[in-house]
């Protein structure tokens, strides 16, 4: 029974990455010059991305590959901005779609994956990990006599 368990987490880790890696083939159309059509991307996107949170939440127990612990602050604040990630797309979507305005979508995806980003960072604990790593360099650095400390 563990065994399936873990090869559902798997496969919803393969679901997310193959919504993440979706936008490769679509970014270098662009970059080709070739026209693309954006919704095919983001509808395969989509799917990838929510499909394998989805079966992530369904099937991870607390015994198999539970989440890192994180503070009792962290969980909701990565959530919110997660959340706040996601919802960066509603002012594009209503500029581009319901007043018909042509929008440029940059901004939006740079807002989005900065508030995914960091959710995730901050909500899996990965940022205490690369600050206890920056901390433990530091140090190392200092030992060495590379840094010298001003600190009063």
């Amino acid at each position: 029974m563990e065994r399936l368990s873990q090869l559902q987490i798997n496969w919803g880790k393969i679901l997310i990455w193959v919504g993440v890696l979706t936008w490769v083939p679509y970014v270098y159309l662009i970059i080709s010059g070739k026209e693309a059509s954006l919704f095919p991307f983001l509808a395969l996107h989509l799917i990838g991305v929510l499909g394998g949170i989805w079966i992530k939440k369904q099937k991870r127990s607390k015994n198999i590959n539970p989440l890192p612990s994180t503070g009792k602050r962290a969980r909701p604040i990565g959530n919110i901005l997660i959340l706040l990630g996601t919802l960066a797309w509603a002012p594009y979507l209503i500029l581009h779609k319901y007043y018909g305005y042509d929008v440029d979508i940059t901004p939006y995806l740079v807002v989005h994956l900065t508030g995914i980003l960091a959710g995730i960072f901050i909500r899996t604990g990965l940022l205490d990990k690369v600050l206890e790593r920056f901390r433990m360099l530091n140090e190392g650095l200092k030992k060495a006599g590379y840094i010298k400390s001003n600190r009063v």
